[in-house]
């Protein structure tokens, strides 16, 4: 087998994984802000008002770099999917560079890391600092191992390239303590005898490595000493230490991280039992076409592989730690899976132990492990392309709201908007926020004067204490125009005429939109959804006049 096919797979593996983040176009959660941000150029709100306060100026820099792209929305998501494509390839070279896994183990680790369904939403433009985090720790990482290999000056700049690589990593703070896992990597398959090894040996990495393990408590103070959280972002990853908010966060944690994935997995193959015997089948011819060119599978002795279980136990405990103490555990699905943003190598390595325990025979991957794992990433795929899809409607629905809105005479009149969203078109579980709604007015009707609650007692209590706090009407939240005691409007969100199998509708949209096809688009977008815009009087309107007449439903 050719080693250029190593890196293909591996890259063609990230491909499958993430070619739905390149061609979703919509705007979620707090994408809204940063979006609008750099529709206006208003480096101010971006960096004094956002991320300076939370101590991450840096952010600020490296959305400010996507405004220099035509379309900052589009063009995160195709860095975002070229990126995480290149991720697949970085990890197989660790794989590889480390020493411990052999050429199909590495690739094999590609292949469940870049499939493995942790962190869902890398659509979302919020996400360009977390992603570029994650490929610089990638880098320097490879840039570590590779150094072993050089010498003199190439061996001095390789170093420095990962020591900047690894700096830049911690603008998301879970990287300091998951450098100690590359730290662990470089000492576990650089040292003689790593378990009793000789002083001699401790002295020799300690001189060759010292910058690696002083970096992360160095960034760290300097960071709070130059850069301490205020404002609204003070208490922003407080530690939380009740021995049972730990216990139950760590449980949580392995819980959605670990296990429910393979559970899913595992239940979407028996929902599909007629693909059992295909993949046998192709299971069993690589495994024959592998043992003529005989590439053993496994690399080491069976005490190896329980070592191996033991380094992905350390990886999953590294990762997991600075999330667990402020008890941040990843979802199964919707804007908290990023709490699982390091789960993909852990559990990657966890389930290349596994396989070489439970399949392994005189150092080869029986067909029945071989099939096991092909199933297993596949069943990932599936889950990862569907809830791509997922969002994708849910965008498509948000556009057809936004499409009626526009057409609805009056229907911008009012302050308040009271959303009843009864719409199963995209339908998810995670609620929408007040400022994605006012990023939807905002892009319909101009101003930032508009805001939608949900129609619900607490979303009613909510408004009325906000309403005298200056922070909530703020150009951080497309408010600054707000009178929270201004006219108010029940907005109803109903299915319209046109019913679609979400996998067509998502179909049909992308392809009238890469056509650039307005009329056919306009058509699918006006039988989506259904809208009704009520005026309503309130109380605490005490800056309305008199109830606007406008208003009025839409198709």
């Amino acid at each position: 087998m050719p080693r250029w096919l190593d890196d293909a797979l591996a890259f063609a593996a990230g491909v499958a994984a993430y070619a739905l983040v390149a061609l979703n176009d919509g705007v979620y959660w707090d994408g809204w802000l940063t979006a609008a941000y750099l529709e206006e150029g208003n480096w101010q709100s971006l960096y004094h008002d956002q991320f300076l306060a939370a101590g991450r100026p840096l952010y600020a820099v490296f959305w400010w770099l996507l405004r220099y792209l035509p379309d900052p929305v589009l063009g995160y998501k195709a860095l975002a999917f070229l990126l995480l494509a290149t991720s697949g390839l970085l990890i197989r070279r660790l794989g590889v560079e480390s020493g411990a896994l052999s050429r199909l183990e590495s690739i094999a680790l590609a292949l469940l890391a870049v499939t493995w369904p942790v962190f869902e939403v890398w659509f979302e433009l919020t996400f360009w600092p977390y992603l570029l985090a994650y490929v610089f720790f990638l880098l320097a990482a490879w840039l570590a191992l590779t150094s072993r290999r050089s010498s003199g000056r190439q061996r001095r700049r390789r170093r420095l390239a990962a020591l900047i690589a690894l700096t830049l990593s911690f603008t998301v703070e879970s990287f300091l303590v998951f450098t100690y896992a590359l730290v662990a990597l470089l000492y576990a398959t650089g040292v003689e005898r790593p378990l009793k090894p000789s002083r001699r040996a401790l002295a020799a990495f300690a001189r060759s490595w010292w910058p690696f393990v002083l970096l992360p408590p160095l960034f760290w103070l300097l960071h709070e000493l130059f850069l301490p959280r205020r404002g609204l972002y003070a208490g922003l990853n407080a530690l939380v230490l009740s021995p049972a908010s730990l216990a139950g966060a760590a449980v949580a944690f392995a819980r959605n991280a670990l296990v429910l994935p393979v559970e899913e997995a595992i239940r979407t193959i028996l929902r599909h039992p007629l693909l059992l015997l295909p993949i046998w089948l192709l299971a069993a011819a690589l495994d024959d076409r592998l043992g003529r060119r005989d590439l053993a599978w496994q690399r080491g002795d069976r005490p190896a592989a329980w070592r191996l279980l033991g380094f992905g136990a350390l990886l999953f405990l590294l990762g997991s730690t600075p999330y667990v103490l402020a008890d941040k555990v990843p979802a199964v699905d919707g804007w908290d899976t990023r709490h699982g943003l390091l789960m993909a190598l852990p559990a990657a390595v966890l389930s290349l132990a596994v396989l070489r325990l439970v399949f392994c025979r005189r150092r080869r991957l029986t067909t029945a492990g071989l099939a096991f794992l092909l199933l297993l990433c596949g069943a990932f795929l599936a889950g990862r392309w569907a809830s791509d899809v997922a969002w994708q409607a849910r965008w498509i629905k948000d556009r057809s709201v936004m499409h009626h809105l526009a057409r609805l005479p009056g229907a911008g009149d009012y302050s308040v908007y009271w959303v009843r969203d009864r719409s199963t078109v995209g339908r998810r579980p995670e609620p929408y926020r007040f400022y994605e709604w006012a990023g939807m007015f905002r892009r319909v009707w101009g101003g930032e004067s508009r805001i939608g609650l949900d129609d619900a007692p607490v979303s009613r209590r909510r408004l009325f204490e906000a309403s005298r706090q200056a922070w909530f009407r703020d150009r951080a939240y497309l408010l600054s125009e707000l009178d929270p005691r201004g006219c108010q409007a029940l907005l109803e969100i109903d299915d319209g005429p046109r019913r679609y199998a979400r996998l067509r509708l998502v179909v049909q949209y992308q392809v009238l939109r890469l056509l650039r096809w307005r009329s056919k688009m306009e058509a699918l977008l006006d039988g989506i959804t259904r809208l009704a815009v009520t005026p309503v009087a309130a109380p605490e309107a005490t800056s309305c006049a008199a109830v606007p007449a406008g208003g009025g439903e839409g198709r």
